[in-house]
């Protein structure tokens, strides 16, 4: 009789046993299939970071801009500005406007002339730069994101497989 009851004791926890492991593995599964369904959150989740992180680059591209627009206009009215105080003295100086008067304004006008042509030269190589480094950052954003949203992927795909 004992024999029997250690059998049937023997038994009783190895079915306890498979119950148990069948309701763990049952629980695992669901587990796996929560966390699958909260990483498409997650990818979500990253979609809209990434979307904000792409206005960003190009909030501070068109502040950068408009900087730049604003230091440009600045050194043109600087240059105007000299210039004009620069032909009021000759004119001043030279009451009878001959030749030497003639000299110094085509003078004055062709350094003008000069001042304005490296002021956009400049401009345009910072122009360049912005675009360049806007490229650069979008560029960066973008892989960024997609490693991220690979790695979400298949991370899922993995708990996918293995529920």
């Amino acid at each position: 009789m004992a024999a029997t009851t250690a059998a049937v004791v023997s038994a009783g926890v190895g079915l306890y046993g498979a119950v148990t492991s069948a309701v763990d593995r049952k629980s695992a599964k669901n587990l796996r299939a929560q966390q699958a369904q909260d990483i498409l959150g997650q990818l979500d989740a990253e979609k809209l970071i990434y979307k904000d992180e792409l206005e960003m680059i190009s909030k501070q591209t068109q502040l950068a801009e408009s900087k730049l627009n604003l230091q440009s206009g600045q050194e043109i009215e600087g240059i105007g500005e000299k210039l004009n105080d620069i032909y009021a003295q000759v004119q001043s100086g030279n009451k009878y406007g001959g030749g030497a008067s003639k000299r110094a304004t085509a003078e004055l006008e062709g350094k003008y002339d000069e001042g304005l042509s490296d002021i956009k030269e400049s401009y345009e190589m910072s122009m360049d730069d912005l675009a360049l480094r806007d490229e650069q950052a979008e560029r960066s954003a973008f892989l960024k994101h997609e490693e991220i949203m690979g790695s979400l992927e298949a991370q899922r795909e993995e708990l996918l497989a293995m529920s």
